[in-house]
């Protein structure tokens, strides 16, 4: 494991760059793995010229200019992400599961010159822009069943172009890439990052992972395979923070990575891939952990290769932490804290079969290395421990803002702190432990109740896939407690049975007095309920 480090010849400018310096460097070496597709990084790097070159000519003398890109992980994804970057513009990738009227309110907001899709998703571009005259032009790979204007087919696109390194300036201080909130409320929001916040957030993780090796916290072996083939399998969509993450920080450790070509999550072929390519390291979020675990041929299947297994996006149960180190018991989990204004997480545990007995509701780990982190009061000033509070941090990988949200931004930023919004405490040991988000705090009969403490022991029962507490008003307590619980499949469960299995288990005041069976919960892309979507609904006492 190795952070980014400058090359004279190669100064780090655009975070395209260290691609440059990987082609330069090791361009015979695996870069992409898609399917029976193998790039090196002298291929992806001659893509990413092609694409800038085109983009240039498409669009002179437009530095700084938007390009969403709306599409499935794949190779031209790569190819337009660090394109665009190295043209002087800003990647703008936009969720694949946007409806019409969250990629109008994206465009409109952030007002990119040109979209990038695939075939797959060129559809959702004509929903949010009817009429042709108000539709950006669109650059469609596998080309398009559109025959309109301002469309342009991939191969048409960067058919001959020069694939030589553009001549263009480009300043680390310059924005790198916008990303938007998954969030669980409201539209997304677009967070500005520089080339420099990039950078930083390659060289924070890979450091603090060596550091741990140094102090003997976690075995070299599970970070640094024997045979130092860093093999990185990302199933996750790179629109998304726990996409992206995983993928600059391999593309600054210069090793491979390796795409799904299914458009949804495969089990199969997730462990397919792992026994074909000799995977050493995955990316799941926890809804895509519990497939994976769930799956009937996995404890039959070789997955001997893997010495990693990495988490985000939503918060992991603590029994799910301890079932995979179980049945991984010779992998180190890594699981912790991040938010997209981080570009990555602040709070990191890497975990062992050892640490199992320490694993409790809510424990995150400890900030990383160059993240300095607080909880605090209303009044601003630090809790004492295991007291609840807002955590607060300052990161070189922290966000330039809300783009063109000037008031939401200096709400988050006090000058030198960003606040979260989420709550957490501190032990005595300086371990952090995830309480709520601070908005989802229900207020009831002046108690207060943390919907994520009441989920994690209904969601115990045996018979409980999932659960989402929220507060709903009443005259006379201010707020009462609702729960909707999904049921394991094939299973049946009563309002009544949960009702008892609370009782002893949590204050009467925690205990939800209105219990709502579904089958199926709103969610967002990265497994979170949205609380919000269910506040809407308009149900009855039950």
């Amino acid at each position: 494991m190795s952070s980014p480090d400058v090359d004279e010849d190669v100064p780090l400018r655009a975070f395209s760059d260290l691609l440059r310096k990987n082609a330069l460097d090791y361009g015979d070496m695996l870069a992409l793995v898609y399917g029976d597709m193998h790039l090196t990084w002298s291929d992806l790097d001659k893509s990413i010229s092609e694409v800038a070159n085109a983009l240039l000519k498409f669009h002179p003398d437009s530095s700084g200019m938007r390009i969403a890109i709306v599409m499935e992980n794949r190779p031209e994804y790569l190819a337009s992400l660090y394109g665009i970057q190295r043209a002087g513009m800003v990647p703008a990738p936009i969720s694949t599961r946007f409806v019409g009227r969250e990629i109008r309110h994206v465009f409109e907001t952030g007002k990119p010159g040109l979209c990038i899709c695939s075939i797959h998703h060129q559809q959702q571009i004509f929903d949010a822009f009817p009429e042709v005259d108000g539709r950006p032009p669109m650059i469609v790979v596998e080309g398009s069943t559109e025959t309109k204007s301002k469309i342009q087919s991939w191969v048409d696109f960067t058919d001959k172009v020069s694939s030589d390194f553009p001549d263009i300036t480009i300043s680390s201080d310059d924005l790198g890439v916008q990303l938007f909130t998954g969030g669980t409320t409201g539209l997304p929001k677009g967070t500005d990052f520089t080339h420099r916040a990039l950078i930083d957030a390659c060289t924070l993780i890979p450091d603090h992972g060596l550091k741990l090796i140094f102090e003997g916290e976690v075995p070299e072996s599970a970070l640094l395979p024997s045979d130092n083939e860093l093999k990185f399998l990302v199933p996750t969509p790179l629109y998304h923070l726990s996409g992206f993450m995983p993928v600059i920080v391999m593309t600054a450790m210069k090793r491979p990575i390796v795409f799904p070509k299914s458009r949804s999550f495969v089990p199969d072929e997730i462990v397919k891939i792992v026994e074909r390519e000799k995977i050493t390291a995955i990316f799941m979020v926890p809804t895509q952990f519990r497939i994976f675990l769930d799956y009937p041929g996995l404890d039959s299947s070789d997955l001997s290769s893997v010495t990693l297994l990495s988490s985000g996006g939503s918060k992991m149960p603590a029994s799910m932490k301890k079932e995979i180190l179980r049945r991984f018991p010779n992998t180190v989990l890594v699981d912790g804290y991040g938010q997209t204004e981080n570009i990555g997480a602040a709070i990191y545990s890497f975990l062992t079969i050892d640490d199992i007995s320490k694993i409790t509701e809510g424990y995150v780990g400890k900030p990383i290395s160059g993240v300095e982190m607080r909880v605090v009061n209303e009044e601003g000033d630090d809790v004492a421990p295991d007291e609840i509070g807002e955590a607060i941090y300052r990161s070189p990988s922290l966000m330039q803002g809300y783009h063109g949200d000037d008031s939401r931004t200096k709400e988050s930023f006090d000058g030198t702190w960003f606040y979260t919004g989420d709550l957490f405490r501190i032990d005595e040991e300086g371990s952090y432990y995830y309480v709520d988000r601070k908005s989802e705090v229900i207020f009831t009969g002046g108690e207060k109740v943390f919907p994520a403490e009441v989920e994690e022991i209904i969601c115990q029962h045996p018979k409980v896939d999932l659960a989402a507490i929220i507060g709903i008003p009443d005259r006379v307590w201010g707020e009462i407690v609702r729960a909707f619980v999904v049921p394991v499949a094939g299973q049946e469960i009563t309002p009544n049975e949960i009702t008892e299995w609370c009782s002893g288990k949590m204050a009467s005041y925690k205990t939800p007095r209105e219990i709502i069976i579904k089958q199926k919960l709103p969610v967002a892309e990265d497994g979170k309920v949205l609380r919000s979507a269910l506040k809407d609904l308009n149900i009855g006492n039950n």
